[in-house]
């Protein structure tokens, strides 16, 4: 018998052990699961504050008088500019964050510490809305000219705010790549922009580089054409005004650029709409037929369809007839449109 109850209670005590180890388990795969799920969430936080962070800035930047602007962030980070806003990719997951009421240039992969800003305000030729430019102090810009558009480059050069990286460089003198690819690894360059303003060249070349870079050809003008080469092929892009061509040089993507394009005449055309208002409005107030409201009327009215179907060179001769037509109700002493 008491063989029997030794026996019984050996067997209890390997039982207890076996359930005390699968509680154990148990327990240790709860903490583990917590622990990670944790660790997750904390950084799907972190993700989502760095976002609102840059969001913050540039929406802030937006409302402010300043020019340009640098701005030291909490730590480096890497974020994608598009058409809406901001993208943060971590751990197989996209986060996003939109940028309403703003149209912004930026260069498509941000990564840095440091962040800078420069806004410019858009007139046809009224006052359209301010521009938003931006970049990282590790980003090199070429603008490469021709002995036709050197004047224009060095015009756009003396425009862009000192803190950002762009060199001028005469097409002519671009012959070996590798200086500057010597260049930007020293000084920590993670990505080199070509900008022509000419034929481009060394294109094969450029693509091969250490330092990533990319291509973009500008023609020059009031309005025109801007082409990205990007592997092997061209997308070609309506624009209109110098400052959609520093909007090209900033931004590295071409199907960003066109939405970009877009949503700036879609702004054109909301505010010609509110102008050709006003235009009515004034004509049947006035007493004085020497007041052709109507006529310019009738303009604001055309570069708002000319807007609405990217039409970038009717946007830009209807621009420069309503600055002769607001110049004649100034002559005539009647009130101005704009």
């Amino acid at each position: 018998m008491s063989q029997l109850i030794k026996n019984k209670r050996g067997v209890a005590a390997t039982f207890l052990w076996i359930f005390v180890a699968i509680a154990g388990a148990i327990i240790l795969i709860f903490f583990i699961s917590f622990a990670a799920k944790h660790g997750e969430s904390s950084s799907t936080v972190t993700n989502i504050v760095y976002l609102d962070t840059v969001s913050n800035i540039i929406t802030n930047f937006a409302v402010s008088l300043e020019a340009d602007k640098s701005v030291q962030l909490p730590t480096k980070i890497e974020v994608y500019f598009d058409c809406e806003g901001l993208l943060m990719v971590a751990k197989e997951r996209d986060f996003t964050k939109k940028i309403p009421n703003n149209i912004v240039f930026g260069t498509e992969r941000f990564l840095d510490n440091e962040i800078l800003l420069w806004t410019v305000p858009w007139k046809l030729p009224y006052t359209i809305t301010n521009l938003i430019y931006v970049t990282s102090p590790h980003v090199k810009y070429f603008l490469i000219y021709d002995s036709s558009s050197q004047q224009l480059v060095n015009d756009i050069k003396s425009q862009i705010p000192a803190r950002f990286k762009v060199e001028v460089v005469d097409v002519n003198n671009l012959r070996s790549l590798e200086p500057i690819d010597k260049d930007a690894q020293l000084r920590s360059y993670y990505k080199n922009k070509f900008v022509f303003f000419t034929e481009p060249k060394l294109i094969q070349e450029i693509s091969e580089m250490k330092t990533p870079a990319t291509i973009v050809e500008i023609k020059p003008g009031d309005y025109g054409q801007i082409i990205y080469h990007l592997n092997n092929s061209e997308k070609s892009i309506n624009y209109i005004s110098k400052e959609l061509i520093y909007g090209a040089i900033f931004v590295d993507d071409p199907e960003t650029y066109q939405c970009l394009v877009q949503k700036s005449l879609d702004k054109v055309g909301q505010i010609a709409s509110l102008y050709a208002e006003k235009a009515r409005l004034l004509q049947i107030k006035s007493t004085q037929q020497n007041c052709l409201y109507t006529e310019t009327k009738n303009t604001l009215e055309k570069q708002q369809q000319s807007a609405k179907s990217l039409n970038t060179e009717e946007v830009f001769l209807t621009s420069s007839q309503l600055v002769e037509q607001n110049r004649h109700l100034d002559n005539q002493g009647c009130s101005l449109i704009f």
